[in-house]
Parts: structure tokens; sequence; C-alpha cells
């Protein structure tokens, strides 16, 4: 079958276990994005690093427009189609999603990984846009090199970002030495009030112009 999006891991079967329902996805084999950081972080130009946003933004806006929440959104979930330097970068990892369409009268489940997981998930009720805040996370950490906040080795039981937590992230001297474009495209997206929080649509027009 024909690949849905560039940027959006393609499924090309399901199996039936007895106990389990096999995806079968298109081979990625290309390096994961947070062992290409590892080695490339410090020598990205401001256009890599905006081509990566806008593809990442990309599949983040094609996944809502299917009508899913991806909801464990984190740079460990994008990896480089092929290793050729051109290669496009893609989303996978969609063990998580849900239907954007809410369950009537039922509150949605709190997945995800914490570092990325937005604050409006604890209770419950959210939606797409949980997907953008976590989107922000990893360009937050793809321009400092950390994370908004940090979960304590062995914490157990849920850890939401705190708003105090996001304020100071935003101070971080590391931001300065970061593409300034790419900073204000990030703050547009890490709002801690999801209501004024963009869309995937409208942050992806953020990064999709040349201006």
């Amino acid at each position: 079958p024909a690949r849905a999006h560039v940027n959006v891991v393609r499924c090309v079967d399901f199996v039936m276990c007895p106990s389990h329902l096999c995806v079968v996805m298109e081979p990625l084999v290309g390096p994961e994005l947070f062992d290409w950081l590892e080695v490339e972080w410090r020598r990205m130009s401001w256009d890599t690093t905006r081509l990566m946003m806008r593809q990442m933004l990309a599949a983040i806006e094609f996944t809502h427009a299917s009508g899913l929440i991806h909801r464990d959104i984190k740079i460990d979930a994008f990896r480089f189609r092929t290793n050729d330097p051109a290669s496009p970068l893609v989303l996978f990892d969609y063990g998580l999603c849900c239907l954007s369409q809410p369950p009537r009268g039922q509150r949605r489940d709190i997945v995800g990984t914490p570092e990325y997981i937005a604050p409006e998930m604890g209770t419950g009720v959210y939606d797409e846009k949980v997907d953008v805040w976590s989107v922000a996370v990893c360009f937050y950490g793809m321009l400092t090199a950390s994370f908004v906040f940090d979960v304590a080795a062995g914490q157990s039981g849920l850890r939401l970002v705190k708003r105090a937590e996001v304020e100071r992230a935003l101070t971080k001297p590391a931001l300065e030495a970061a593409p300034p474009l790419a900073v204000a495209c990030m703050k547009k997206l890490l709002v801690f009030d999801s209501r004024l929080r963009p869309t995937s649509a409208e942050a992806h027009a953020l990064v999709r112009d040349d201006d």
C-alpha cells in the first residue's frame, strides 16, 4: 500500500494472535533521533533544526487530521527512515494512541513518558494539544540538551510539570545560545494553559514558511 505520509510510519499489516494483536510496520533502518542528537547536537545548524521541527510537526498534524492522538510523543519516538543524510524523519510508536473523539462521559487514561506529559493530562480531560506540548518538550530538549523538568530516579506515582517549573525552564541560559527563531517557536508551543496553546496545524504553520 502507498505510504500515507512521508513523516509517519506506514503500517503494512495486522496479525491476530491468540493473546496479541501484532502490527507489521515498514522497516526503519536509520538512526533514532535521540542517538543522532547525541552525535550531531553541538554542530546542528538552524536550517537542520528547522527542517526537523517542520517534519515532526507535519507528522503530528497528519496524526491529528487522521482522528488520532499519539499520546507518547518524545524524541525517542522519531527515527530516520534510512541512513541517507537526506532521509526524512519518521514518527512511530503508536502503541498508546487513542481516538480524538472523547469517550462519552468518561475520562481518558493518563499515559505517556513522564517528562513529556502535558499538564492537563493529569485531569483525564484533554485533546490533541497534549501532543503539541510533548513536541514542544522535544524542541526544548533539542535546543538545550535537557528536559523542562526532571523526574527523580525511582520516583513512584505520577509526576506532572508545574507552571513555575516551565517558567524557570524558559529562562535557562542555554536558550540564549540557541537559534532565536527556534526558541521563539518552541515558546509559542510550550504554553501551560492548553486553551492558549496552538493546534498542531497552527504550530506546523509557524515553521512551514521560510520566513
